[in-house]
C-alpha cells in the first residue's frame, strides 16, 4: 500500500475504499500511531478548526448539533469551535470578527436563525470564510445549505392531532424570522384543510425567540398556553415550536388542573432528550439535526463545490403520552 493511500486514509479524504480504510485503521491502532496535527496543519495551510456559531448556544437542540458536527471532526481530524453570536448586542459582528481573527478556522457552520442574519453572512463573505447555513430563508446560492423537511413535519403532527379527534388547534408558531416556523405552520394549515377542517380552527401566537427565562418567571410556552387556554372556544390541542415551549404549556396545562393528555393534548418539535421525562410524555417530531451538522462538517472539510449543494433531510412523528383521543 502506497504512502499517498495512507495519507489519504488518515486525512479522511474521497475515495479510499472501505476496506482499505479498514486495514490502514487496524495498522494505526495495532502501531499506536498518533497523528501530529500542528505538522498536517502546516502541509496542507488548514488550520483544521470547524466552527458552529448559534444565537444560543445551550438551546437543548443544539446538544444535537454538537453531536454530530464533534462526530464529524473526530472522524476528519478536526477540532470543534463553539461560538455564541446575539444579534441584539450591537458590537456582536466586531466582536465575532476579532475572534476569528484571532483564531482563524477552514469554515463556519451557521445555524438558524443566524442563517438568514444578513450582517453576519455579509462579514464572513468579507473575510473570504466557507459557511455552510442550516434552514435559512433563502438565497439558496449564496452557499451550501443542509434543511429538514419542515412542512412534512407541520403536516404528520396535524394529521395526527385530527385522527385523535381534535378539531381546535392552538399554535405557538408565530416565530418572526425563523423559516422552520413558518414552514411547519404551513404545513400544519394545509394538512388540515386537506383533512376537511378549516383555518378558522387555528390560532396561531408567538414567543419571542431566542428568549431565556430567569430563576422564578415562568418557562418559556407558560403565559403563551395561558393565552390560548383563555379562549372562548379553547383549543383541545396545542402544537407548540419546539420541545422546550411544549414543556412549558404542559407546565400551564397541569397548572390550570387540565387533566393531561385528555383534556389538552400537547405536542412539540425537535426530540429533546428530556421530552420523555415530561409528564406526560412528549409527543414530538424528531428532526435530524445531528445528521445535519455531520454533513454540514463534512462539506467543510471537503473541497467547495462548484455550485451551492441543498440537502433536505427527512423528519419523523414520535408520538407519546402527551397526545390522545379527544
Amino acid at each position: 500500500m502506497s504512502a499517498k493511500t495512507v495519507a489519504r486514509t488518515l486525512n479522511g479524504e474521497k475515495g479510499v475504499g472501505a476496506e482499505t480504510r479498514d486495514r490502514v485503521m487496524e495498522a494505526v491502532q495495532q502501531l499506536g500511531y498518533q497523528m501530529n496535527v500542528s505538522a498536517r496543519a502546516l502541509a496542507s495551510a488548514k488550520t483544521l478548526r470547524i466552527c458552529i456559531v448559534s444565537n444560543w448556544m445551550t438551546a437543548f437542540f443544539m446538544s444535537q448539533i454538537y453531536r454530530g458536527a464533534a462526530r464529524a471532526c473526530q472522524e476528519r481530524g478536526y477540532h470543534l469551535i463553539i461560538r455564541e453570536f446575539d444579534p441584539e448586542q450591537s458590537d456582536a459582528i466586531d466582536t465575532f470578527r476579532r475572534q476569528l481573527q484571532a483564531a482563524p478556522v477552514d469554515g463556519i457552520f451557521v445555524t438558524a436563525p443566524l442563517s438568514s442574519n444578513e450582517g453576519l453572512l455579509a462579514m464572513l463573505d468579507e473575510l473570504g470564510l466557507r459557511y455552510v447555513r442550516h434552514s435559512p430563508m433563502g438565497d439558496f446560492e449564496r452557499s451550501d445549505v443542509v434543511q429538514a423537511d419542515e412542512m412534512h413535519g407541520g403536516a404528520l403532527v396535524a394529521r395526527h392531532l385530527w385522527e385523535k379527534g381534535h378539531r381546535h388547534f392552538g399554535l405557538i408558531m408565530n416565530v418572526v424570522g425563523h423559516v422552520a416556523a413558518a414552514q411547519r405552520y404551513q404545513g400544519f394549515v394545509q394538512e388540515i384543510e386537506r383533512l376537511g377542517g378549516v383555518p378558522e380552527q387555528i390560532c396561531n401566537i408567538g414567543y419571542p425567540i431566542g428568549s431565556r427565562t430567569r430563576e422564578g418567571e415562568n418557562p418559556i410556552g407558560y403565559n403563551e398556553a395561558a393565552q390560548l387556554l383563555s379562549q372562548k372556544h379553547r383549543p383541545t390541542a396545542i402544537f407548540a415550536f419546539n420541545d422546550e415551549v411544549a414543556a412549558g404549556v404542559l407546565a400551564r396545562g397541569h397548572a390550570a388542573g387540565f387533566s393531561l393528555p385528555q383534556d389538552l393534548a400537547v405536542a412539540g418539535y425537535g426530540n429533546a432528550d428530556f421530552g420523555r421525562l415530561t409528564w406526560p410524555a412528549l409527543t414530538t417530531v424528531r428532526q435530524p439535526n445531528s445528521d445535519m451538522a455531520y454533513q454540514a462538517v463534512c462539506w467543510l472539510t471537503e473541497a467547495a463545490p462548484a455550485r451551492a449543494r441543498v440537502m433536505t433531510f427527512p423528519v419523523e412523528l414520535i408520538p407519546r403520552g402527551s397526545t390522545a383521543q379527544a
